[in-house]
Parts: C-alpha cells; structure tokens; sequence
C-alpha cells in the first residue's frame, strides 16, 4: 500500500477524516471472454440494499458529467438546492455509470470541497456495454454540503486500440427536507498533504471527533491483492514482508492516537477468475467504506 495520505476532517460534534492511498487504478489483468458469454451480458447486480428514503420534499443536484479516458480529473462546481433548506432529514448520493468495449477494473474518487464522499471502483464491460448504478448516505456531509463547493472527481482510465472502454458517469446528489433522524456532524474539516506538513485544529468545545481513513491497495501486481499475500520465505505467490497484514494509523501531535486494520476489497477484476465478479460484484467494490476511528479527546 503506498502511503501518499490525502484526509478529510469532520469535526464539531463530529469529526469524520479521509484518507486517500493511492489512486491509482486497479488494474487486474483483463482476462479473455469465453465464447460462452457472447458479446453481452447481465449488468452488475449488487447484494448491498437500497438507502431507504425519506417520503419527504425533495431537491436533486448534479455533481459530475463526465467520461473518463485518461487519468484528468473531472472539475465542476457545487452549488446548494434551493426549495428544501439548509438542514435536511437525509441525503443521498447517486452515481449512475455505463461503459462498454473490453476494460480494466478502475478505482475512483469524488471530492466535494476536499472532503471525499465516495470512493469506487468500476465494472469490467461486455462488448456490447454494461450500466451500473451506487447509492450512499452522505447526510453525515451535510455541514459540506450547506455552501458553495469545488467539485473533483476522477475514474483514472486507460483507453488505447486495445482497451476501448470509456466510462460514462452521472452523478447526483438529493437532500430530503427536514431534521435527520439522528445528530449529524456540524462541522466538516479537511485536512490535505503538503509537502511542509499540515497542522489541524478541531474546536475546543468538540463533543466528539471522527476520523475517516480510506486505504486501498491498488495499481496491479501484488498489492491489489495485498490479502493473498505471503512472507518472503515462501516459495510460491505474492511476497511481502509481514504477509497479508496492512495497517493504518492515525497520530496526533505525533502520538498514535489509532490502529486499524483495512477492508480486503475484492475488485470486479477478481482473483483466480475474474469472470466471478463481473455480474455480482464483492461487497464493497462499488462503494469502498472508510475506516473509521473515535478520537474524542
């Protein structure tokens, strides 16, 4: 796992804190299609439910329109719905996406005013074209959300004569009027890497401080597969120091303040035989879950 950390801090009452390793894309290697499949089949079907929705006003904003064929991000703006407030009962992240032709797997972000509110990764098309579709509570951004915003978001891509997939994206995001059923953060904090180091200050009359690490290994080879992995002396598969152990900690002011251990993400390019997860994808693929850490002083 290459350690470039990019956080996003969630402070007040609350402080939620990504973290951003690599991101680079997953690239697993493509397998050739059987005969067997055709040129078309089933879009991905996901085991995760649907986030439940309000039977409340509504307001829709669009985050990003945007095809990835390279590794430029998409930049936008973001600007708050008029007609449902500035505090809402839910919102709720969509991200609709369609690619066809022969692709890798590719791993993504979406950034809203520097706070990451979705990592992804993406499905292997058929010939003929896939579309897929993710969902996500982020009413816990809403303290983001109540203002103007920058908006990035980048699906890093390859696409040459042999691999002609280009990925469609339409993201969007909907604010259900009224209170959240429960307290959500009221201050959002980020904190970036720069090359003189950051220093970030929650506010003295914090109730309770979040973080949110996002961890994934990617970029090919063994570390996409960092679980798999094996100790050097071994005489057959991935090799690595420890074995398939990864952690992520958190300092503050210097002093471990976290450790966690994070989520084995198995990816739509898969492991022994990809063609398992083209239709149903590993838990998590779509929507990757930050780890989260309690540093409440």
């Amino acid at each position: 796992m290459r350690r470039r950390i990019v956080m996003s801090m969630l402070a007040g009452a609350t402080l939620l804190a990504s973290a951003l390793l690599g991101t680079g894309a997953a690239t697993a290697q493509a397998a050739d299609v059987p005969a067997e499949f055709g040129t078309d089949w089933h879009d991905p079907v996901t085991a995760a439910p649907p986030v439940d929705r309000p039977h409340t006003r509504s307001c829709q904003v669009t985050l990003a329109d945007a095809q990835f064929r390279d590794f430029t991000p998409y930049r936008g703006t973001y600007t708050p719905p008029q007609g449902c407030g500035d505090h809402w009962s839910k919102v709720v992240l969509r991200l609709d996406g369609k690619v066809k032709g022969r692709q890798y797997d590719r791993l993504g972000y979406l950034h809203v005013g520097g706070v990451e509110v979705l990592r992804t990764s993406t499905p292997e098309p058929s010939p003929d074209g896939i579309a897929w579709h993710v969902e996500k509570d982020v009413t816990r951004y809403s303290d983001t959300f109540r203002s103007a915003q920058d908006v990035e978001m980048l699906i890093g891509n390859v696409v040459d004569d042999t691999y002609t997939g280009v990925i469609d994206v339409h993201v969007t995001l909907t604010f259900y009027a009224g209170r959240p059923a429960e307290r959500t953060p009221d201050r959002v904090l980020t904190l970036a890497d720069t090359p003189g180091g950051t220093t970030l200050t929650t506010p003295r009359n914090s109730e309770r401080i979040v973080a949110e690490v996002y961890a994934t290994g990617s970029g090919g080879g063994c570390e996409e597969f960092w679980y798999l992995t094996v100790a050097d002396p071994a005489s057959y598969s991935c090799k690595a120091d420890h074995g398939p152990y990864r952690e992520v900690q958190i300092k503050v002011d210097g002093q471990l303040a976290g450790i966690a251990a994070p989520f084995p993400n198995v990816w739509t390019g898969g492991w022994s035989n990809p063609f398992l997860w083209y239709v149903v994808p590993a838990p998590g693929a779509f929507d990757v879950r930050p780890v989260q850490y309690d540093l409440t002083p």
